[in-house]
């Protein structure tokens, strides 16, 4: 049966952790676990959306979910609280189907063993001090776990063109508008190394033309590093698509778009600044500052040479140039997010006459999103 659209709320992670207790208690098979202890956890989309598409009790799912959180290849930052989550609970093979005071001693030898026959901490003292710590850690692991399930399920939702939650729908708009604002800046380096590489090559070309081109792609290498700062700091620099293979090649390319090129951190610093102007940014404001900047003259010199070491034949570049490094990059980052994008544009438009949104969540998405909350106000005041 297919799952209902993922709700617009759910449990906070202090709910969440209250009952991860009564896991602790019961352990984490199915068999063990009483729904009326766990309302939140078993209300989550990630566990009742795909135990209802499979059949399976919220129970069977919820297990399946902390496997997953708690499998070994997770993150090297979280290894060591992971694998004592996982004995705590009874995930690990090694305390599945023990009672909750032998998951929890061996817990407390995998974080803090014996030494020659001396306990490193009694258990009384593990049980008070360091369960809840670990089990409000999975609490946050598991909200965040929900929250990409619901954006990824809200994705097949538009893509289907299914009925699916308008906050959830907005997100994604606000997200491909940070993705198109990078897509716009490396639409345009593309262009202007491919132009270059061509123009080069022709003795009728004037070298002020050269560089110029030279001048603008690194102009728009500037705005995609402001762009990327930006989408960093207010979006914690999340690649969320609908295929998470392909946010992994978008995640890798915008790393490669910064390692190639020949900048440091503190000339992308200098380009980001540099690009960013109010109320618009300007090519001919840019351009003065790298002039009239010594660090913007070294840069622009850089640069300049960066774009001189490519000796490749245009028709068979090489694998291991910087610069068609940086082009492949661009066109695979252009490709994906327009593919991405596509899948779901018409939720959002659909066929002339034909929207897939209802007028109510019209309304709803201009409130939430088109018209920011200061104007919405004033709006109504007025």
């Amino acid at each position: 049966m297919p799952a209902p659209p993922p709700s617009e709320t759910v449990s906070g992670a202090s709910a969440l952790a209250r009952e991860l207790r009564h896991v602790v208690n019961q352990g984490a098979w199915a068999s063990a676990l009483d729904p009326v202890e766990l309302p939140c956890l078993l209300a989550l989309p990630c566990v009742a959306g795909p135990a209802q598409e499979s059949g399976v009790t919220a129970q069977a799912q919820l297990v399946i979910v902390l496997r997953h959180l708690l499998k070994p290849d997770q993150p090297e930052q979280n290894e060591g609280a992971n694998r004592a989550l996982a004995l705590l609970l009874g995930v690990a093979a090694t305390t599945k189907g023990f009672a909750s005071v032998v998951r929890r001693e061996r817990t407390r030898e995998y974080l803090y063993p014996d030494d020659h026959g001396h306990p490193g901490m009694e258990l009384d003292t593990f049980n008070r001090r360091h369960v809840q710590p670990l089990l409000d850690l999975l609490a946050d692991e598991l909200v965040e776990y929900d929250a990409l399930y619901r954006m990824r399920s809200t994705y097949e939702r538009l893509a289907a063109k299914l009925p699916a939650s308008p906050a959830l729908a907005v997100m994604w708009l606000d997200r491909f508008q940070y993705y198109y604002r990078m897509w716009s800046d490396l639409s345009g380096l593309e262009n202007d190394l491919a132009v270059y590489l061509r123009a080069r090559r022709d003795p009728q070309v004037a070298d002020s033309r050269l560089e110029r081109r030279r001048r603008t792609s690194l102009w728009f290498l500037a705005r995609f590093f402001l762009h990327l700062d930006q989408f960093m700091d207010q979006r914690g620099g999340l690649w969320l698509l609908g295929d998470e293979e392909q946010a992994q090649l978008v995640a890798d390319s915008t790393y490669f778009l910064r390692f190639h090129p020949p900048v440091t951190e503190q000339d992308a610093s200098w380009l980001s600044f540099a690009a960013l102007e109010r109320p618009v940014p300007g090519f001919h404001l840019f351009n003065r500052k790298l002039d009239e900047d010594d660090m913007g003259r070294l840069i622009l010199a850089r640069w300049q040479a960066w774009l001189e070491a490519c000796k490749c034949d245009v028709q068979a570049p090489g694998e291991d140039c910087e610069l068609h490094i940086v082009l492949r990059h661009c066109g695979r980052y252009i490709e994906i997010i327009d593919v991405e994008w596509n899948r779901i544009v018409e939720w959002f438009t659909g066929p002339p006459g034909e929207s897939v949104i209802t007028p109510e969540q019209v309304a709803e998405m201009n409130q939430r999103w088109r018209l920011p909350a200061e104007d919405a106000t004033v709006e109504h005041q007025g």
